[in-house]
């Protein structure tokens, strides 16, 4: 279920992050502007790390939103942070709180008499019930889905039902319905024809008519139907438009039916390419792409370009600790079992060698599998063990700058004993101005900024950028301040662990969690709960 979220997303992430002004068109805000509480902006920040396939801190954000005054305030606006929670919590393994947020988005649009948002909680509710065994109802619901986004007159309407039809046509293909699902995939062929409510994405239309062929070129393959099939391949073919062909993916299940290996290769490659520039080189993505290629070459019989693929895939789960691992080093075995089965079959002459070989098959595949689960284990110590190391050196520096900072309270002279700054070399200011701030711990303060400073030490502007500029190696104010609230938080975390790391984060000057916790991996290589384990670990 979760490869099949997976893929879809590449499919229909444009528009499942609206705007919740009610204009109906794709968010666009800036992803740069991190410290606003505005609503538009902090939506807009998640919107963009849900593109990025950043689903845990785009989660985060959204989840935030729901105490937004604007959000409290404005029906459309806390729909649309419901809709965007629902389409996230699978993505960022919140399955559990996924009814809550849908539930509370039906009762919504249900006392607003929002047939848009209605529709889109409709089709999530109907996958849920689908899979989870109740096809005909979870079927019902979609179809009611459909029904309800017609009436609508918004910018991406056709592009939001020809969606909710590609899921309706996968449930139908799924029953092994497959005459409906046809006539779902025909319907939408024409509605990429006719319709005209495609949102703002460019090409958005033909892109949708490019996958239709796909899917309908797939699905007369598998019902045998090769040379409409093959008619509807071409047409795909015939398709063209400027950009991402990551939806190419969608004619792979055709090329396998026909038994056209070679052509779904360099699909495949492309598709993990396109992943890898997103950044996401370890991720579900990535581990769904990686395994579709291994599949394709094990079918072509190059089981060593196989294995060394499954071997990739391997790790990537075991990186994301993801509980697939152990399986899928069995079905690898599996691999090399039948191929090396095989081989016995053809050299063995009677009963008693094909045993003999059967079993040394047997002996090399348990041998096989308790060096791949022993590999994983030496893998997860090794990360461990590194964690733990730069825990403990991280939390030492921190320590030593505490009482080192105590000490100099007690030993130096103090800052109040200089009559006269402006005497002072930018070297010296900045020493100056820093010895204060640590004392004094202002950098606590989330407001603190470049006018603080200006008005604490009644300084111009250009004499406190000449401090920061020539007497120290920040070149900005916001690089000095994120470094000692990050330093302090680390001090924090080993010796307050009744505190929450939120709470830390909070108290160490950082507008949200989810801003501290991607500042903590860039400057520590790590996340904050990493550290505070190993920290306590250390102790």
């Amino acid at each position: 279920m979760r490869q099949i979220l997976y893929l879809i997303i590449l499919t229909i992430a444009p528009v499942l992050l609206v705007d919740c002004t009610g204009s109906g068109e794709p968010s666009v805000f800036s992803p740069d502007v991190r410290d606003s509480s505005s609503f538009a902006r902090i939506m807009g920040e998640a919107d963009s790390l849900y593109s990025m396939m950043q689903f845990r801190e785009s989660y985060d954000l959204y989840l935030s939103l729901l105490d937004n005054e604007e959000v409290k305030t404005d029906a459309d606006k806390r729909m649309g942070v419901l809709n965007a929670l629902c389409s996230v919590s699978e993505l960022s393994g919140h399955q559990i709180e996924q009814n809550e947020w849908l539930q509370q988005l039906i009762d919504l649009s249900t006392q607003s008499n929002n047939d848009y948002y209605h529709s889109l909680a409709l089709v999530e509710m109907g996958q849920n019930v689908f899979y989870e065994g109740d096809r005909e109802l979870g079927i019902r619901y979609v179809n009611e889905a459909v029904n309800l986004m017609a009436k609508t007159n918004r910018a991406d309407t056709d592009h939001l039902m020809y969606n909710h039809l590609i899921m309706l046509a996968r449930m139908y293909g799924e029953m092994k319905d497959y005459d409906n699902a046809l006539k779902i995939n025909q319907r939408n062929l024409q509605l990429t024809t006719e319709g005209t409510r495609w949102g703002s994405a460019p090409n958005q239309q033909l892109i949708n008519r490019r996958m239709v062929f796909a899917k309908i070129a797939a699905l007369l393959a598998k019902m045998g139907q090769f040379q409409r099939a093959d008619s509807a391949y071409v047409a795909w073919k015939a398709i063209h438009y400027e950009g991402n062909h990551t939806r190419d993916y969608f004619i792979v299940d055709y090329m396998k039916h026909r038994g056209r290996y070679q052509e779904a290769v360099p699909i495949y490659k492309t598709l993990i390419q396109r992943i890898r520039l997103q950044g996401d080189t370890l991720g579900e993505m990535m581990n769904t792409a990686k395994w579709g290629l291994a599949e394709v070459y094990r079918k072509m019989g190059n089981c060593e370009q196989a294995a060394k693929l499954y071997e990739q895939v391997l790790e990537i789960q075991d990186t994301l600790r993801v509980r697939k691992a152990v399986k899928t080093a069995q079905e690898l075995a599996a691999i090399y079992h039948d191929h090396e089965q095989n081989q016995i079959i053809m050299k063995q002459q009677t009963d008693n060698n094909r045993q003999r070989y059967l079993l040394n098959s047997v002996l090399g595949v348990l041998v096989g599998v308790l060096i791949l689960v022993f590999v994983i284990i030496r893998k997860n110590r090794i990360i461990s063990s590194k964690n733990l190391s730069l825990a403990n050196q991280i939390n030492e520096a921190m320590i030593y700058r505490e009482k080192y900072i105590q000490e100099e309270l007690k030993n130096t002279v103090s800052p109040s004993d200089i009559t006269d700054i402006s005497t002072l070399s930018e070297e010296q200011l900045f020493c100056y101005i820093n010895d204060i701030i640590v004392r004094e711990r202002l950098f606590l303060n989330k407001n603190f900024d470049r006018q603080t400073i200006m008005d604490r030490f009644n300084l111009s502007k250009e004499r406190v950028g000449a401090a920061f500029s020539k007497g120290s190696q920040y070149a900005k104010l916001t690089d000095y301040m994120q470094e000692l609230r990050l330093e302090y938080s680390t001090f924090l975390m080993s010796t307050h662990p009744d505190k929450s790391v939120s709470q830390i984060a909070i108290d160490c000057g950082f507008s949200s969690y989810a801003y501290y916790g991607k500042c903590f991996r860039h400057r520590f290589g790590m996340t904050p709960t990493e550290f505070r384990k190993s920290a306590l670990q250390n102790q």
